[in-house]
């Protein structure tokens, strides 16, 4: 049996010489691969030492090569310093040191309400600032750092022959004082184009008058017919308004004449717009 050195025994052993008046002392060198394992956890698919040790290094080897590739992926760098192409587990501990964590120096009220970020120390935050950046906020045509607008550019809403509101019922007053006869209440702001026919069908010279309205007050220049004419005049004028406001027609006559009332044969407002929801609400 062959016999090793004596720096490296693991076991002794001993017998008879063929005299039996001696000892044969001996020191055998066990070979892992003859020297099984328990493996209660069942952590390896070898089942000796020689097949475990050969699994370590294959493991150890794999995690390494994930870890450098994970350390290069992020942005960081390796120094390989005996340049065998085996990183140490310093080298790789080093090279996680490398990696950016991040950059700047933003505070959470910086930062849109509800996005996360990072600076130079790593932390992840969540910002909290400018809580106004909603889409109700936003014109609909814009986006601003993700966020979708949705108001509507009543700006846009400017004068022009494209019918907003018009009907051609009759609408009459005999009063001597304003009297309401038509409002409309218009829900975007803009610019519009109003116009009535203004008829007078008295045969006696009454003048009958006809005047624009603004939530109350009036805006347009009061017209006037005092000739007989039952087709009447068209008045046409343009105002700025904005979204609320109400455009009213007021009718009335210099005499009071019941069978032959003051007339408005047509009324209409005009503007350049695109269809909404509701663009306007008849209130009388």
């Amino acid at each position: 049996m062959s016999d090793i050195a004596d720096s490296i025994i693991n076991i002794e052993m001993r017998e008879r010489n063929a005299n039996n008046n001696g000892w044969i002392i001996e020191h055998p060198l066990t070979i892992g691969g003859n020297v099984s394992i328990a493996d209660a956890s069942n952590v390896f698919t070898a089942t000796n030492v020689e097949g475990a040790l050969s699994e370590l290094f294959t493991n150890a080897s794999s995690g390494k090569s994930l870890v450098k590739t994970a350390i290069t992926g992020k942005g960081g760098t390796l120094v390989d310093a005996n340049g065998d192409g085996i990183y140490t587990h310093q080298e790789l501990a080093n090279g996680v040191n490398t990696i950016k964590q991040g950059g700047g120096n933003a505070i959470e009220t910086d930062v849109v309400s509800g996005k996360t970020f990072t600076n130079a120390d790593g932390v992840l935050r969540t910002g909290v600032g400018d809580v106004d950046l909603i889409p109700n906020n936003i014109i609909n045509t814009a986006n601003i750092f993700g966020t979708q607008g949705t108001v509507i550019d009543y700006a846009k809403y400017e004068v022009s022959d494209k019918d907003i509101f018009s009907n051609t019922t009759t609408l009459e007053s005999s009063s001597t004082t304003p009297t309401l006869v038509r409002s409309i209440r218009i829900n975007f702001k803009g610019s519009v184009r109003v116009t009535f026919r203004l008829a007078c069908v008295n045969q006696y010279g009454y003048p009958v008058y006809g005047q624009i309205y603004k939530n109350g007050l009036p805006i347009g220049i009061k017209r006037s017919i005092s000739n007989y004419n039952y087709d009447g005049i068209s008045y046409t004028e343009d105002f700025n308004i904005s979204a609320g406001d109400q455009i009213r027609l007021y009718l009335w006559m210099s005499v009071m004449y019941i069978e032959k009332p003051s007339k408005c044969n047509s009324f209409s407002i005009r503007g350049n717009w695109n269809p909404l929801p509701i663009g306007y609400e008849i209130l009388v």
